[in-house]
C-alpha cells in the first residue's frame, strides 16, 4: 500500500525509479517557456496546470509576463490534451496579477464541483511585489476559464510572515521576511483549507516555508491550535540534504499513512537562480493533525537529498525544479524538472515509487541533446 511504501522510503526500504517523461506540451501547442506544473488526480484523470510565456510584449511587465494553462491525460501522463486550455491571463484581476500567474496550486471539492486555484502574482510595474492571487470554476473539470477573485490579490507581499514571525525565538525576520510564493494546497479539513507558502529574506538570502488557514482564500489564521505560528521549515532543516543550504522554497505534499510528507527545494546560495549553487530536494514528514514548527522535533528529516541534477554545471542556474508529488490510487510518483547544462534543454522526469532496496532515485540516464 502507499502509506507503507512511504514509510520503507523513510527506513531506505523503498525507492523511486523513473519510468518515463512528462512532455505535455506537443508542438505546434507549446513553447520552451512552459514550466513549472502543478497536478490535480481525479478519478482516472491527471490535470496539469503550468505556466506559459506570453511572448509579446507588455507594458509595465518587466520581468515575467505569463498565463495559467490546463491539460488532461487519461492514460497516467502518456498522452495529453492539446491545444491547452487557458486558465487564467495576467490582468483577469482588477488588481495584482498584471503582468504574471504562476507557480501555484489547485484543489478540487466534489461536493460543490468547485475547483480553488491560488497561485504567485505580479502586477504592472512590479506594484506591491510577489503576491498570492485565487481563482475558482465550477464545473467537473477544469479545462476552461477560472474566475478571478475580487479580493485579489488575497495576500499581498510579507501580510502573511510579518504575522508568523512576530514574537522571540522565530526563526525568520518579521520585517525583513516576504514574497509569500509558491503557495500549496496541503488539505482541506472540515471548512479549512490549509496553504503552505514560500518567504525569503533579501538581506540574508534565507528562505523559510510556513502555513495558514482560510475558509474563503480572503480571511487568513496563522496562528491556532493546529498551526506553529513559526516557520515549518528553516535553513537548520536542511543542512544534511546541502552543505550551506540556506532554507526551502518550493514545496510539495501529500499525506498518507499518518503523516504529513513534504518534498522541498533546498538552495545553498540563494532562493534567487544564482550561478554555481547547489540545487536540491529532500524529503521530511510530520504526524497527520500537526504541523510543527520548525525546532519542535517534530519533523523527521532525511538525511540526505533525495532529488539532485542530473547533469550538474555551474552555468546552470535552478537546474532542478518544480519536484510534485502525484498520488493516483495506490501509486506514489514524483514530476520534475532536470535541466541540462546551460538551461538548455529540460527532462520532465517521472518517477514511481517501488517496494525494495537500493540507490533511493534510480533515473534514466541524461543524454546531452
Amino acid at each position: 500500500m502507499a502509506q507503507d511504501l512511504l514509510r520503507q522510503l523513510f527506513s531506505g526500504s523503498a525507492h523511486f525509479a523513473q519510468i518515463g517523461t512528462l512532455d505535455w506540451g506537443a508542438r505546434p501547442y507549446s513553447n520552451p517557456q512552459e514550466q513549472g506544473g502543478w497536478f490535480s488526480v481525479v478519478g482516472n484523470d491527471w490535470y496539469v496546470f503550468n505556466r506559459n510565456q506570453i511572448t509579446q510584449p507588455a507594458t509595465g511587465c518587466r520581468q515575467d509576463h505569463t498565463a495559467v494553462v490546463v491539460r488532461v491525460s487519461h492514460d497516467q501522463g502518456k498522452h495529453w490534451s492539446n491545444p491547452p486550455a487557458i486558465a487564467v491571463l495576467p490582468g483577469t484581476s482588477r488588481t495584482g496579477d498584471g503582468c504574471a500567474i504562476l507557480d501555484g496550486s489547485t484543489y478540487f471539492t466534489p461536493q460543490t464541483a468547485t475547483w480553488d486555484m491560488i497561485v504567485q502574482c505580479l502586477d504592472k510595474e512590479s506594484k506591491g511585489g510577489w503576491a498570492l492571487c485565487h481563482y475558482s470554476r465550477k464545473a467537473l473539470t477544469p479545462l476552461g476559464p477560472f474566475v478571478a477573485d475580487p479580493a485579489n490579490p488575497v495576500v499581498r507581499g510579507n501580510q502573511l510572515w510579518s504575522q508568523i514571525c512576530a514574537g522571540g525565538g522565530k526563526a525568520c525576520d518579521p520585517l525583513l521576511t516576504r514574497d509569500e510564493g509558491t503557495p500549496d494546497i496541503v488539505e482541506k479539513r472540515g471548512a479549512y483549507f490549509y496553504v503552505t507558502f514560500h518567504g525569503f529574506d533579501y538581506q540574508s538570502k534565507h528562505s523559510y516555508r510556513g502555513i495558514a488557514k482560510t475558509t474563503d482564500f480572503h480571511t487568513w489564521i496563522t496562528n491556532s491550535a493546529d498551526l506553529p505560528n513559526d516557520a515549518i521549515l528553516a535553513p537548520a532543516n536542511c543542512q544534511t540534504w546541502s552543505n550551506g543550504c540556506v532554507g526551502v522554497g518550493e514545496t510539495s505534499s501529500i499525506t498518507s499513512g499518518g503523516y504529513h510528507y513534504i518534498l522541498a527545494e533546498a538552495p545553498n546560495k540563494s532562493l534567487t537562480c544564482t550561478d554555481g549553487q547547489d540545487w536540491v530536494f529532500g524529503l521530511a514528514r510530520a504526524p497527520v493533525g500537526l504541523w510543527p514548527r520548525w525546532n519542535s522535533g517534530q519533523w523527521a528529516i532525511a538525511t540526505r537529498p533525495l532529488l539532485q541534477e542530473a547533469w550538474p554545471s555551474p552555468s546552470t542556474r535552478c537546474g532542478l525544479q518544480y519536484a510534485r508529488w502525484i498520488k493516483d490510487g495506490e501509486n506514489i510518483y514524483i514530476v520534475y524538472e532536470d535541466w541540462g547544462p546551460h538551461r538548455a534543454w529540460v527532462d520532465r522526469r517521472l518517477l514511481k515509487l517501488f517496494p525494495g532496496a537500493g540507490p533511493q532515485v534510480q533515473i534514466t540516464p541524461f543524454e546531452p541533446r
